[in-house]
């Protein structure tokens, strides 16, 4: 049970120790192949001991109802995965310590959706052949293809552009993920798994994100639940953070641990999650190095309160000064500014043409905002 579990150390061998009625005592090998998810997330650890991982004997019933539904769910081959949680519970993280070993894949490409190039996504994703548009001077890969053989990662899904988002949805539901470069008729395949992730909350993220791609993407749908649920997880996670964030020899390889620190993590919210934590660490190392005595926990403790006071406070202006401004989210919000944007230069300007010549983009982009609805 040990062996399959993966809780011995990498490397050891199972013997079997049999006393005939006569003669001495026999030492076999053992061949135990059962293997189990736990296993498989162990060795992943192993293998990067520097990194803060989720832990797979958590305390908390959340969390671990939460891990025992990926497990389910990412050992399902070529069946797309959505990830929802708060910033800062540990999305990327989970996706390529957690999904690629149960997916038995060893590669695993991040894309962060935001930061890709609303004109080159498409190109950025699928890839483009030679003299597709201008600039494309030779054939280019695409992250599917970079990610053939593994698993590719789109974070924060619903920052696509919807055409790049109806694109995706051809790939999905295809078995065999067909797909095709910019400016290239023949269609290509990779095998890809896709897992997708978001912050935002369910219905949030329906608004946001093509029907159809909404469809294909909550078949399997699981939430990584915040860390004030999941209490009883702190300190493991605690420790892991002080081990990642730790950059100097001389400060404790042990997470320091006080009655202090266990009410002021008991206590705070914690919106950032483990971004709070790892703030938290950062203190008290910044006050520790070059200290005799470890630093001043209780300065240190005072300190972390008061920023995190002050970003829930600078939270809760932004709400107030932003009455004007439309509803709900961020992205909400930019999606909201950007078709008022579009329909006002048009009319400005008499023509999405002139608006596009004047605001230097094209004329596409500025009809398809001027067309989304509120």
């Amino acid at each position: 049970m040990l062996h399959a579990g993966g809780a011995l150390p990498p490397g050891v061998r199972l013997w079997s120790a049999q006393r005939p009625r006569t003669g001495p005592t026999r030492l076999d090998p053992v061949d135990f192949p059962i293997d189990t998810y736990l296993a498989e997330i162990r060795r992943s650890a192993a293998a990067r001991p520097a990194e803060a991982h989720y832990d797979t004997e958590c305390r908390s019933p959340r969390r671990r109802r939460a891990l025992e539904t990926l497990a389910r769910y990412a050992r399902l081959p070529r069946a797309p995965l959505l990830v929802l949680g708060e910033r800062g519970t540990g999305k990327t993280r989970l996706v390529e310590t957690f999904v690629g070993p149960l997916k038995n894949r060893t590669k695993v490409i991040t894309v962060t959706c935001g930061t890709l190039d609303p004109h080159l996504a498409m190109s950025l994703l699928f890839g483009h052949v030679r003299g597709a548009f201008t600039g494309a001077v030779r054939d280019r890969k695409g992250f599917i293809e970079e990610a053939a053989g593994g698993v590719l990662f789109l974070d924060e899904v619903q920052d696509l552009e919807r055409p790049v988002q109806r694109q995706l949805v051809r790939t999905l539901q295809d078995p065999e993920r067909r797909f095709r470069r910019v400016g290239e008729t023949q269609e290509r395949k990779a095998d890809v798994e896709v897992v997708c992730a978001s912050h935002l909350p369910f219905e949030a993220l329906r608004r946001r994100l093509d029907p159809d791609l909404f469809d294909r993407l909550s078949l399997l749908l699981m939430e990584i639940p915040p860390l004030r649920e999941c209490r009883e997880d702190l300190r493991d996670d605690w420790a892991r953070v002080w081990g990642e964030s730790r950059s100097f020899e001389d400060l404790s390889l042990e997470a320091p641990w006080s009655t202090a620190i266990a009410r002021a993590l008991q206590e705070d919210p914690l919106p950032g999650n483990l971004r709070d934590l790892q703030r938290l660490a950062l203190i008290l190392m910044a006050r520790a190095v070059g200290s005799p005595g470890g630093g001043d926990t209780e300065e240190g403790l005072r300190e972390w309160r008061g920023l995190q006071a002050q970003f829930r406070g600078a939270e809760h202006k932004g709400v107030t000064k932003l009455v004007g401004l439309g509803t709900g989210t961020w992205e909400d919000r930019v999606h909201g500014f950007k078709r008022r944007l579009a329909r006002a230069a048009r009319q400005e300007h008499g023509s999405y043409v002139a608006a596009a010549r004047e605001l230097g983009v094209s004329e596409r982009i500025l009809r398809e905002h001027a067309k989304k609805k509120e």
